[in-house]
């Protein structure tokens, strides 16, 4: 990848990006996750958490995501980016589909002009969500494992799961203990299924809606209102096709791991229809897709407004 298509400052915004997105939108995926795992509504889970757990009890599990929320999005965001500006270079000027075309400068001054296309952009989401998903499933399989634990660890019900972690650092070193790197990527298959072409779709949905927001308004696609409006929409279109593979995602890696109920992916389909009906594999969805409204777009926001902070003062400090 040549010097003038490669751009550091997408990791940064990447990782900025992701601390927005977590901070707001944990609380309601606590509550997603405990619906998908449980079976219950999510007024019954939010008001089960504030009885056991209190107001923290939605922040359960956040640590590790709070720590790795910032490098995984900065690692798709820079994956993301960088493709996306190596495919525009080096396919020249005769695709048949663009999305926009997109203006770039160092310091300010204008400087290259990268038109992107809808497959370049699908594809580029695609790779990014590859490489980020390999990295993401331990911290995943820990953020699940916390969630769904009730009451507290001195507590002893065993009308509940039992509670046998107390924090993200004690489920780390009790699941390598048991079983070694292997037993960290549980639940990995059901994740690239769901995530790969997901994160194409996701970077398409954001560009294509920002582009037609800005052409219907009449302003610069990279604006306030349309960066908000594309995070939106590619939250709710990324989440909504998917929500059937998250709940067999996210029961695999609810399993209890020393007495695991589900042998793999088509078990757990299996099982999970059998005992809950059909009905079971869209548990979650308006919770999914009310949460991916707000977060995408704080994360869209902040990765714009990194890369704007980025070349409007700290690039021409450089010069």
């Amino acid at each position: 990848m040549s010097d003038h298509t490669f751009r550091w400052y997408d990791f940064g915004a990447g990782w900025f990006a992701g601390v927005c997105g977590l901070i707001v939108g944990h609380p309601l995926d606590t509550i997603k996750v405990r619906q998908q795992a449980h079976c219950k509504g999510s007024c019954d889970i939010f008001a089960s958490i504030l009885r056991r757990d209190g107001v923290l009890g939605f922040y359960k599990g956040m640590f590790m995501p709070l720590v790795s929320a910032g490098v995984m999005n900065s690692v798709y965001f820079g994956c993301y980016g960088n493709s996306l500006r190596a495919l525009a270079h080096y396919r020249g000027e005769h695709p048949k589909r663009h999305c926009c075309d997109v203006v770039e400068g160092e310091g300010g001054k204008l400087s290259t002009t990268y038109r992107y296309y809808h497959w370049d952009v699908f594809l580029s989401g695609c790779v990014a969500g590859l490489v980020t998903t390999v990295g993401l499933c331990p911290v995943e399989l820990s953020k699940i494992q916390l969630q769904t634990q009730t009451g507290k660890v001195s507590q002893a019900d065993h009308s509940r799961r039992p509670v046998i972690y107390s924090g993200t650092w004690d489920f780390l070193l009790k699941t390598f203990k048991a079983g070694g790197v292997r037993n960290l990527f549980v639940g990995l298959v059901p994740m690239l299924v769901r995530d790969v072409p997901t994160f194409g779709l996701y970077a398409l949905a954001y560009e294509h809606t920002a582009c037609l927001s800005a052409e219907l308004l009449h302003t610069h696609h990279h604006s306030t209102v349309c960066v908000l409006l594309g995070g939106t929409s590619a939250g709710i279109w990324s989440w909504a096709v998917v929500v059937p593979v998250d709940v067999v995602k996210s029961r695999i890696q609810a399993d209890n791991a020393q007495s695991p109920k589900y042998k793999g992916m088509w078990d757990c389909v299996k099982k999970s229809y059998k005992e809950d009906g059909a009905r079971v594999f869209v548990r979650g969805f308006w919770v999914t897709v009310l949460r991916a409204m707000p977060v995408n777009a704080a994360v869209f926001f902040g990765y714009e407004m990194f890369i704007d902070f980025y070349l409007k003062y700290v690039s021409r400090t450089k010069e």
